[in-house]
């Protein structure tokens, strides 16, 4: 469970958690645990090579996940990501947001 006021970690650090691409930009987010605050929008840094997710509340947390340089190819193409919450093999909800992709400081 996250809950983004609190977040002091990465992602990857407080729940089992993946990212798939493809080259046409799409990108799926599976997580195993609940994320319990609304996720506006997940920011790519092309600088850092990060992906950050941005809460409703303001709060973000860092997925702490490696971007191979496919990845980022596929990133740069993508405009949108589909969470999900995998548990037992399936997808119990999913939630589409926006990908922001930051260029520079």
């Amino acid at each position: 469970m996250t809950k983004s006021s609190h977040v002091t970690q990465s992602l990857k650090k407080s729940m089992k958690c993946g990212i798939f691409t493809n080259k046409d930009g799409q990108i799926l987010l599976v997580h195993r645990e609940e994320i319990t605050e609304p996720v506006i929008w997940v920011e790519y840094d092309k600088n850092n090579n990060t992906l950050t997710l941005v809460y409703d509340d303001g709060g973000t947390q860092d997925l702490g996940l490696d971007i191979n340089k496919g990845m980022k190819d596929h990133l740069a193409q993508g405009k949108n990501v589909t969470l999900a919450l995998l548990i037992d093999k399936e997808i119990i909800s999913r939630q589409e947001t926006a990908l922001v992709i930051k260029l520079s400081d």
